[in-house]
């Protein structure tokens, strides 16, 4: 019953009369400042995280809140409790928090809406931050494993000059592991003793070629990666 028709019972009840057992079976309304379900919802989803819907509802405990608020465990907290004042009847709400004064039924369609949204929002930021992380290691590996390879072709080539004495012209003249010519064999190349090593999109953003040049200087080989098309931080060790 409201507040309203409470009063109007007790006017036609007790107009005749002002006898104590009147005021006994009707007594006056007391003034109650109705606490919105819904509003109380909004508060915990949207302002939760600082105790909104605790001082709404004229708790004290919203002070917990604002001293942990720098933390995420007043916000996840806030949330439950946005479930759970949804999920809570009109009725029991009303007694708990209205002394059984009742308001008419309230809607959180809208709220759930909200609510079911920044849940999808937050499980695509989840699966974002660990995508992201994701795939910046496995291009970090891909780099690295281009330069581990760009150097064990440079060591390679090396090799040859000091045994020859003249620059590879294949591939197949370096002394390289089978898989290795395998896993390489359409990025790596080598004309006229420089070695060119395409390097993965995915590792150098948008791709790119290492361009190798051997310059022989008294009997030891010196390399000059400067017509790359690379970043210099991808250039193997003997580059630099």
């Amino acid at each position: 019953m409201s507040t309203s028709e409470h009063s109007d019972n007790y006017l036609q009840t007790c107009d005749s009369t002002d006898s104590q057992s009147c005021r006994d079976k009707n007594p006056e309304p007391v003034d109650i400042i109705y606490k919105s379900r819904v509003a109380a919802a909004a508060l915990a989803l949207f302002g939760g995280a600082l105790g909104l819907h605790r001082f709404y509802l004229g708790q004290w405990r919203g002070l917990f809140y604002l001293f942990f608020c720098w933390t995420p465990i007043p916000w996840l907290v806030a949330l439950i409790e946005c479930v759970v004042f949804m999920a809570t009847d009109q009725p029991r709400w009303n007694q708990k928090h209205n002394g059984g004064v009742s308001n008419g039924r309230e809607s959180a369609k809208v709220l759930a809406a909200f609510l079911i949204i920044g849940a999808m929002l937050a499980v695509t930021a989840l699966i974002a931050s660990a995508y992201i992380p994701f795939k910046m290691l496995s291009g970090m590996a891909n780099m690295q494993s281009d330069i581990n390879a760009a150097q064990v072709a440079s060591t390679s080539a090396q090799n040859y000059i000091m045994r020859t004495g003249r620059r590879p012209q294949r591939l197949s003249q370096l002394d390289l592991p089978a898989n290795f010519k395998e896993d390489y064999a359409t990025r790596l190349q080598i004309e006229n003793g420089r070695i060119k090593l395409l390097y993965q999109s995915t590792s150098a953003r948008a791709g790119g070629q290492l361009i190798m040049q051997p310059v022989i200087v008294e009997g030891q080989t010196f390399w000059d990666c400067s017509a790359s098309t690379v970043s210099a931080r991808l250039f193997p060790d003997n580059c630099r």
